[in-house]
């Protein structure tokens, strides 16, 4: 079975001592101990955008859109911790790397199979930390470090480099770096065991410099004596369906919604040919490769995400692919108020432009920059409307007419919406 290459921010946590817990307290108390330890492992992950890969006992595997996000998870799990005092503390290990995600086995107990070296280097990378301390690769540590800046976490957040660690079965030194707050985290580097050797003295720092050097100098010959051609320009492109993970199924008229909304904004730009909304449907949930799905679409790119909403905010994470080389152009997440969506909307809309490099002209620029705020309730409502209109059946028209209704009722300047109420009517 073929699976779909994502990059992703992994994350493995484990309990300190576990077994050691269990003979001191006995198997019942530890048994609430770890239960508790599970629950808020969840619902944390669950607010942050986490998805469960695996849990054993005392140990999980989660997966991360961005990296600012996992490492957001690990800190707060830390502070949680630390607020508890009755349950153990956690290592945790964060890492971004390329993986291939699929559907489990009929009959297994995990949703999805994510595997890859990235997996191994993420465990590899939590066996490492001390009780209570979050360490992760330094290319984790470079794309979270600006994002997170002025967390509302009990204190600035610490950020130490310990350098280089010989990962058993990695080929080359990894750059460790540990995030953490004072008086909670250990913020001093982890000793060296058998599967994890520190790299002593500047050594490592030069050894790098030399590799990336030498890197450098030979990526400038394979390009001065043979240049490969530039990527062919994107013509046409597929916004498939956002994927819900609020796990609310009463939330799927809003990531139809937001699809929608996504592949209208993209289809007025310039010469970007976008396929329509009833074709990319056809592919809401599919874990095929995207490749063989712009193939059947025939497109140049495919632009996908997940959404979710949580009370007045929404969290959308975006990634454009061409998939003519399955290469990844670009990826971002937007958490916003739920009043912003449609600048939201119109910024990833400006932004596919970019990358796909189409000209705009200056009515088009004025039209996104034209986004403004929206009634959180009225846009709700209109999201509705769309969802119930897409059905094509009289019951559904009659559903999205009321709810089109409600919006410009709510919001009388909602073009959108007063313009989605006249088509239900034609």
């Amino acid at each position: 079975m073929t699976g779909k290459s994502s990059l992703l921010s992994l994350v493995f946590t484990d309990l300190q001592d576990s077994t050691r817990i269990k003979a001191r307290l006995g198997d019942h108390r530890a048994g609430v101990l770890i239960a508790r330890y599970q629950e808020r492992v969840r619902e944390l992950a669950r607010q942050l955008g986490g998805r469960e890969v695996d849990a054993a006992g005392d140990g999980f595997f989660l997966t991360f859109d961005v990296p600012s996000a996992a490492v957001s998870f690990a800190l707060r799990l830390q502070q949680i911790l630390h607020a508890e005092t009755e349950l153990p503390l956690v290592r945790v290990g964060v890492h971004l790397g390329e993986v291939t995600e699929q559907p489990a086995p009929t009959g297994s107990t995990k949703p999805t199979l994510v595997e890859g070296l990235a997996v191994d280097l993420a465990a590899r990378i939590q066996a490492l930390a001390m009780p209570g301390q979050v360490l992760m690769s330094s290319p984790v540590c470079e794309a979270a470090r600006q994002r997170l800046k002025g967390q509302a976490l009990e204190g600035e957040i610490c950020w130490r480099s310990y350098g280089g660690y010989w990962l058993k079965g990695v080929s080359a030194p990894v750059e460790i770096v540990e995030a953490g707050l004072e008086g909670i985290s250990p913020l001093r580097a982890p000793p060296s065991t058998e599967k994890a050797k520190r790299v002593r003295g500047p050594g490592f720092r030069w050894s790098l410099a030399s590799a990336a050097l030498l890197a450098s100098l030979a990526l400038l010959a394979l390009w001065h004596f043979s240049p490969s051609p530039p990527l062919a320009p994107i013509r046409s492109i597929a916004v498939l369906p956002l994927e819900n993970i609020s796990r609310e199924p009463g939330e799927e008229y809003f990531a139809d919604g937001m699809t929608e909304a996504l592949i209208e904004g993209v289809a007025k730009l310039g010469s970007l040919s976008v396929i329509s909304r009833t074709s990319v449907m056809n592919y809401k949930g599919a874990r095929g490769p995207l490749p063989v799905i712009a193939e059947e679409l025939g497109v140049d790119a495919v632009l996908e995400g997940t959404v979710m909403r949580v009370g007045d905010r929404v969290r959308i994470t975006v990634q454009l692919i061409d998939a003519r080389s399955d290469l990844h152009l670009w990826s971002e997440s937007y958490d916003r108020e739920l009043r912003d969506i449609l600048v939201l909307q119109s910024e990833v809309a400006e932004e596919v432009a970019q990358r796909a490099h189409v000209v705009l002209s200056g009515a088009e620029r004025a039209r996104l920059a034209r986004a403004g705020p929206v009634d959180p309730d009225a846009h709700a409502a209109y999201l509705k409307g769309r969802f119930f209109f897409a059905k094509e059946t009289p019951q559904g028209r009659h559903k999205a007419v009321e709810h089109f209704e409600r919006a410009v009722e709510l919001d009388p300047e909602y073009a959108q919406a007063w313009a989605a109420l006249a088509d239900a009517y034609t």
